[in-house]
């Protein structure tokens, strides 16, 4: 299958793909490269949906990330501290609801710490998201930056 050409910003795909929210479904326009969102509480969630439906093949949904995906990243970001104590600490997040916010609360005081996370947390959604455009065909080379 032949590569597609789509111009889109990567970090609004990034930001998409991360949207665990069940109410939120993402899709790819293939033409514009805008990141559409379908929610049913949208004034204009009928016209996008049959939109959608009538021109499948300009649309590609977003998949959700999977359940644990998350947990898994933040167990492998463990592995690259070595402050024991922290470490400890880091554990009882698993505890909470809300295992990344009780992340970054943790590491408030650790500035260091919380942006080397998040650095962490951004490069596995990206490399997801190009694995994901690589497997659907759409070249790389057309995505845009906030730089660009």
């Amino acid at each position: 299958m032949s590569q597609r050409n789509v111009e889109f910003e990567i970090e609004r795909l990034i930001f998409a793909w991360r949207d665990d929210s069940p109410d939120n479904i993402y899709y790819l326009d293939l033409v514009t490269g805008e990141i559409q969102l379908v929610n049913r509480t949208l004034e204009d969630v009928k016209e996008l949906t049959d939109e959608i439906e009538l021109e499948r093949n300009r649309y590609l949904y977003l998949p959700k990330p999977e359940r644990d995906q998350l947990k898994n990243d933040l167990r492998d970001f463990m592995s690259t501290i070595e402050d024991q104590s922290l470490l400890r600490i880091l554990e009882m997040a698993f505890e909470s609801p809300h295992v990344y916010s009780s992340f970054l609360k943790i590491l408030d005081k650790r500035v260091e710490e919380k942006e080397r996370l998040q650095e962490f947390i951004d490069s596995r959604s990206r490399m997801r998201v190009l694995q994901w455009l690589e497997a659907n065909c759409i070249n790389t080379d057309s995505m845009k930056t906030t730089e660009d």
